[in-house]
C-alpha cells in the first residue's frame, strides 16, 4: 500500500550466485512488497496463495523440483541481508555440486566457425544452415 504522496521506488530483481565447498547458493532478492504476514510458514504448501488469481502450486512446484535435485530453497525478508530495503523478499536456492561426467568425444561441441562436421556413420561431410524461407528439406 502508498503512502499519501509517496511513489514507491522502481522494481528491482538482483541475481547471485556463490559456490562454496560442495555446491552453489542462488540469491534473488527484490525490493517489491514483500512475503505475507499470516501463513508465511505455509508457503511452499499447494494451493496455498495470497493472490486473488493465484493456484497456489508456483512454490511447491519449484520446492519439488529443487529437492528432487538435492537442495534447498528458503525465504525470508530482503533487508535481513540488505538494510536499506524497506520492503521485499530474498529467495535462497542451495545446490549440490554434480559429479563430474566424462563427455564423449563424439557428444563434445563443435568449435564456433566451423558449421562443418564429420558424419560418423557414413564419412561424409554435412554441413549444418538455417533454413530459408519456402525451403523446406525432405
Amino acid at each position: 500500500e502508498k503512502a499519501e504522496g509517496k511513489v514507491p521506488p522502481p522494481g528491482r530483481i538482483a541475481v547471485t550466485l556463490e559456490a562454496f565447498e560442495g555446491g552453489a547458493e542462488i540469491r534473488v532478492i527484490d525490493n517489491g512488497r514483500g512475503l505475507p504476514v499470516e501463513n508465511r510458514d505455509r508457503l511452499f504448501e499447494p494451493y496455498v496463495t495470497t493472490r486473488t488469481k493465484g493456484t497456489g502450486l508456483g512454490l511447491a512446484i519449484v520446492k519439488k523440483i529443487i529437492e528432487e535435485h538435492g537442495g534447498t530453497i528458503a525465504l525470508t525478508d530482503a533487508a535481513t541481508v540488505d538494510p536499506t530495503l524497506e520492503s521485499g523478499s530474498l529467495a535462497r536456492i542451495r545446490l549440490p555440486s554434480a559429479p563430474a561426467i566424462a563427455v564423449p568425444p563424439e557428444m563434445a561441441a563443435e568449435p564456433e566457425g566451423d558449421p562443418a562436421r564429420q558424419d560418423s556413420d557414413s564419412g561424409h561431410q554435412s554441413s549444418m544452415r538455417k533454413s530459408g524461407s519456402g525451403s523446406h528439406g525432405a
